[in-house]
């Protein structure tokens, strides 16, 4: 019976029959298991959502956490089974919270065709049950060992106005400055007290030119990688912006050369770090790679770059300047 005829006998006031009863009923019974379902499948993909989204954070957040340490710690970790967080724990992996309802492992073989162990595919998996339905959010991304140089390299894009055309690299070779590349390892060595120059000049200068002596005191820019002190006091220069040691030492029993160092303790893992900055230079969280230092436009320099200029100056004297 349709809802028209039964509205049309409340009309007339003969009332319903046992068969109208019965009708009404099993319509609105209809009625609220369609409701009932709308609401439960609308509910489900609300919660579906939020979890897929907690899990896409959380994925993501291993995989800027993983890129943000060293290659070195990943494989400790993964070598030693600090990779994995169960759903029924409410624990951390990786520096990453992973409440409990999701599980988080991070993978990361041995390429086992490749001589060094020097990259890494990793895999992140987030997984959540829903519904009765487990899911899992997947994630990659690759890691490579961190071969260095002795310090950072000179930041060309912390000179506000650089250009290709106005500045210049030079090095210094038999009592003249030379233009030369920023490509040519050369231009520099911090070992050896040579330091990386740059020179401003409207002078157009072609590679291998002598500079004229008279632009040397006016436009020179002096790079000083970031840097402090180890635990006997003794010059260290730092990785990045980081506290983190650029060490020389051999990796896989095959290379030698500049990287980070680290040793690992049950689930820890520990880079080694400068023991101090020196006063008044570097100071942890302020971002600096290096400083770029103007020695003949002395007003052009702010107290931080004065400072790790002169006392990097001192323990490492410049033989280039």
């Amino acid at each position: 019976m349709k809802l028209r005829e039964i509205f049309n006998k409340l009309k007339s006031k003969k009332g319903f029959t046992g068969a109208d009863v019965v009708v009404a009923i099993a319509i609105i019974i209809l009625t609220i298991g369609v409701v009932t379902a709308i609401y439960v499948n609308t509910t489900n993909k609300s919660k579906d959502s939020i979890r897929y989204s907690a899990a896409t954070r959380i994925a993501t957040q291993l995989i800027e956490n993983i890129q943000s340490m060293s290659y070195d710690e990943l494989v400790y970790r993964c070598s030693n089974n600090y990779n994995y967080v169960s759903p029924e724990t409410d624990g951390r992996i990786f520096g990453v919270n992973v409440p409990v309802g999701y599980s988080a492992e991070v993978l990361a073989p041995e390429i086992t065709s490749n001589e060094l162990d020097i990259i890494r595919d990793v895999t992140v998996n987030v997984t959540y049950t829903i519904s009765n339905n487990t899911k899992t959010i997947t994630l990659y991304t690759k890691k490579e060992k961190e071969f260095l140089e002795q310090t950072n390299k000179p930041d060309l894009n912390l000179i506000k106005d650089y250009s290709d055309s106005d500045y210049y690299a030079i090095k210094y070779e038999n009592g003249s400055y030379i233009v030369t590349a920023t490509s040519d390892s050369d231009w520099y060595n911090y070992d050896n007290g040579y330091y990386a120059l740059l020179l401003k000049t409207s002078t157009s200068y072609n590679y291998g030119d002598t500079v004229k002596s008279g632009e040397i005191t006016s436009g020179l820019f002096v790079w000083v990688p970031r840097y402090g002190l180890d635990n006997n006091s003794n010059l260290a220069y730092c990785y990045g912006a980081s506290n983190y040691q650029i060490m020389f030492s051999l990796y896989d029993n095959l290379v030698y050369g500049y990287m980070l160092v680290g040793t690992g303790n049950e689930d820890n893992y520990t880079i080694a770090q400068i023991d101090s900055y020196v006063d008044n230079t570097f100071e942890e969280n302020d971002g600096l790679t290096g400083v770029w230092y103007q020695p003949y436009n002395i007003s052009e320099n702010d107290s931080v770059t004065t400072s790790a200029y002169e006392a990097l100056t001192q323990i490492n004297p410049i033989k280039n300047l």
